[in-house]
């Protein structure tokens, strides 16, 4: 995710371009859902907006799984503008993408939900389903802001450890 901006040096009066990284860029988009990913972290932004179709829903976990290519090791879901999410798309991500996701070393998903009751029963559903089934962590909250300071928190502990234990 490197943009290239062509520009004037004010005091040679010479063109030079500068290369600027974006670590926020969004590396897929479709019409229901955003991923956005921060490499200093390996944490994974998923934005959903609107209405979905198993199809749709689908998606952005499907291209994580197969096409994006640096270990995600955290995942923040913000599921306040979702649409509802049926029982066949939560089985589905209970048994395809969970373990799937924890192969490739995911250890973190945290979800963003505002106060409606059927996402939190949805979310609440999922966690309890997989409790103890694998070692992600999972936890849910209703600030984003909030979510995003603590799983990076819990990343960067993660990170020490793992260095801690390899020297």
């Amino acid at each position: 995710m490197v943009d290239l901006q062509f520009v004037v040096h004010p005091f040679f009066g010479q063109a030079e371009f500068n290369v600027y990284f974006d670590p926020m860029k969004e590396v897929f988009k479709s019409s229901v859902a955003t991923l956005r990913f921060d490499p200093e972290y390996n944490l994974v932004y998923l934005i959903w907006d609107g209405a979905i179709t198993f199809d749709k829903y689908k998606e952005p976990f499907l291209f994580l799984l197969s096409q994006f290519k640096p270990e995600v090791v955290g995942i923040i879901s913000d599921i306040r503008k979702q649409g509802v999410v049926g029982p066949e798309m939560r089985t589905w991500l209970q048994k395809e993408v969970t373990p799937r996701s924890k192969e490739r070393g995911l250890k973190f998903f945290y979800v963003v939900s505002d106060a409606n009751v059927f996402k939190h029963y949805y979310v609440n559903t999922i966690f309890r389903l997989l409790q103890g089934s694998d070692q992600i962590e999972r936890k849910l909250f209703q600030d984003f802001d909030k979510c995003d300071t603590a799983i990076k928190a819990s990343i960067a502990q993660y990170k020490s450890r793992i260095v801690g234990s390899n020297s």
